[in-house]
């Protein structure tokens, strides 16, 4: 009798313990999928925070710098821009 009992209280730990590791399991999932959700956002506002300074310092040289070199600048600013845009996409 004392042996089906023990064999019992064996079975009903081993689940239970089957349950708990599929809980953290399931937690950790969970944890991994919100962290890449914060990660994209945080990402996304990053990136349009580089294309709104970018975009007024291309502004702020466009009317400070005058000639060749500003127009060479205003070039290299325009295709980090571009690059930015990619980016996103």
């Amino acid at each position: 009798m004392n042996e089906l009992l023990d064999e019992l209280l064996k079975k009903m730990r081993k689940r239970y313990q089957e349950a708990a590791v599929r809980a953290i399991g399931m937690a950790g999932v969970q944890n991994s999928e919100n962290n890449q959700k914060n990660a994209g956002k945080k990402g996304k506002v990053i990136l349009e925070e580089a294309k709104s300074s970018l975009s007024k310092t291309t502004k702020s040289l466009e009317e400070s710098i005058k000639g060749q070199f500003g127009k060479s600048v205003k070039e290299a600013f325009d295709k980090q821009q571009k690059k930015l845009d990619n980016f996103d996409n």
